[in-house]
């Protein structure tokens, strides 16, 4: 979870559902990827994001949400 914690509090900005980003970083562990694949429709969102270590997934999660302002 901390790896998480690193990628989102270093890009928050860039992290919000709807768009499609990938970051890296190396730490005493190997290589991290972050991946966040993203859709925004007219009253809603989906998005996942992906976690990988050394190219080996491991984290995954799916999310959906509305909102009542068209576009958002």
């Amino acid at each position: 979870m901390s790896r998480l914690v690193k990628f989102l509090g270093d890009h928050v900005e860039e992290a919000r559902f709807g768009k499609t980003i990938a970051f890296d970083f190396e730490d005493g562990l190997g290589k991290w990827r972050y991946e966040g694949k993203g859709q925004v429709e007219e009253y809603g969102w989906h998005d996942e994001e992906l976690i990988s270590r050394n190219g080996i997934l491991v984290y995954r999660l799916k999310g959906n949400g509305i909102c009542f302002v068209p576009g958002f």
